[in-house]
């Protein structure tokens, strides 16, 4: 029977798997005792898509001998590495940091140059694995991490968040039998260590010039029993949307607080009920917490170029949005949101305000905002726009380009442009074709020359 830690790599596969084959997709993780390159090459994972990070060189070492996959020592480097095997190989679809402690301090200074790269990618999946037992800087330092949340959600939203993390550790289910020295669960303290990754993570997030809110939350708890030694483990999966919100900080951690939680000790995993939405964390909430998230006007039919056909998809979308009435009493409140600069996205109003038109912000336009055929068509553009010059962008022809058909060439439409162009090429360029004839049905073939005539 497989252990609770191999279960949880394959549910992040299959996860990773609703967004883009995973015979196709690019991943990494941090190498230890190879455990994970084992699942990807039982599971057809080609050698060059596979990347295992262990600064270690005696496992370094036996991961090179055991192992066909790519190897490299540091996770602070490791996106120089990438990008010097082309631009094209410049992201990763999914991004497992498996951590023997916790995310602070020099493990979030290595892993920062990484979130771009999964956030530019087509996958956009991060899971992220913590020891519960190992010494934990939120237990240490749970004032500072309160002061830091309030600054990040606000007060009275910081307590709501916190409130509905212990409502959901208390229910997690305890062992009356296990041996005396296993320190006993204890809700609290696994509440805070879960608020302070939330954190953390928020933070390091909120750096990104690229958007971070996730579409979809999953966490899971339980007792890893490799290398035969129990440890409490937990593992949070993230898969990013491409849709910017008012106020990303809350919309994440509404996200993470409605995701649904896992738990299991030496069996299969077993979903933890949700917690009624109480009185207290209503009123806590209801007082401060703008709904920020803004509305999908239409969904990108991803059918045609990875795992899923768009039901699935929607599917997915509803799965990640539950407890709707913990999310509806999210909206519509607006006297208690944290004074901000003027100059942050955050003070902006909501779009569903009375503020005139004339008055809002405008949003800049984005790679999504296009259709489906003017993807393509902007794709097949610029590639052609690009073997003209022999093969590389010239003189800032690339700002220039972006700034024509975008009105700008800030860092987020670049990556989302550069990503849309790396799908076009090598292992994608099958699911490329197959879109063209997708989205175009009988007016296909035009298309298909065009990106046949750039292969030649």
């Amino acid at each position: 029977m497989e252990t609770t830690k191999e279960q949880v790599i394959r549910l992040f596969l299959a996860f990773l798997s609703r967004h883009v084959p995973i015979g196709q997709a690019q991943l990494a993780t941090l190498g230890g005792h190879g455990l994970e390159a084992k699942i990807w090459f039982e599971l057809g994972v080609p050698s060059g898509h596979g990347w295992l990070i262990e600064r270690s060189r005696e496992r370094g070492g036996k991961l090179i001998r055991g192992h066909r996959y790519q190897m490299h020592n540091q996770l602070g480097t490791f996106d120089r590495i990438l990008a010097g095997h082309g631009a094209d190989r410049t992201f990763i679809d999914g991004f497992h940091l498996d951590l023997c402690g916790t995310l602070c301090n020099t493990a979030i200074e290595n892993f920062s140059p990484v979130v771009p790269l999964v956030l530019a990618s087509t996958g956009r999946c991060l899971a992220i694995t913590v020891a519960d037992a190992r010494r934990n800087l939120v237990l240490e330092q749970w004032p500072d991490f309160q002061k830091r949340a309030r600054r990040l959600f606000g007060s009275q939203q910081s307590e709501g968040i916190y409130r509905r993390i212990v409502a959901y550790q208390q229910r997690v289910p305890v062992r009356k039998d296990q041996p005396a020295f296993i320190k006993p669960f204890d809700p609290t303290k696994a509440a805070q260590r879960e608020f302070g990754l939330l954190v953390e993570l928020t933070e390091l997030l909120r750096k990104q010039k690229l958007s971070w809110i996730p579409v979809a939350v999953e966490r899971y708890i339980y007792v890893s029993r490799y290398q035969r030694r129990p440890f409490r483990m937990r593992t949070y999966f993230f898969h990013f949307g491409e849709r910017m919100a008012q106020s990303s900080e809350l919309a994440f951690a509404e996200a993470w607080i409605t995701s649904k939680l896992s738990f299991a000790n030496g069996d299969g995993f077993h979903e933890v009920e949700a917690p009624p939405v109480g009185t207290t964390i209503q009123q806590k909430i209801k007082k401060g917490v703008e709904k920020t998230v803004m509305t999908e006007t239409k969904l990108i039919d991803l059918s045609g170029y990875v795992a899923v056909p768009r039901s699935e998809y929607e599917q997915l979308v509803a799965d990640s949005q539950q407890l709707s009435a913990f999310r509806a009493l999210l909206q519509g409140a607006k006297n208690s949101i944290p004074a901000q600069d003027d100059s942050t996205p955050n003070h902006h109003p909501s779009p569903t305000s009375d503020v005139p038109q004339s008055r809002k912000r405008r949003t800049k336009k984005q790679w999504d905002d296009l259709t489906d055929q003017e993807q393509i068509e902007w794709q097949l553009k610029a590639l052609e726009l690009k073997a003209e010059m022999g093969g590389a962008w010239k003189n800032g022809s690339w700002e220039k380009l972006l700034k024509q058909d975008f009105g700008h060439h800030d860092a987020g439409i670049s990556g989302s442009c550069r990503a849309a162009l790396a799908r076009t090429n090598g292992n994608f360029r099958q699911m490329f074709e197959a879109r063209i004839q997708k989205v175009f049905g009988d007016q296909a073939k035009s298309y298909l020359d065009r990106f046949a005539k750039l292969q030649k």
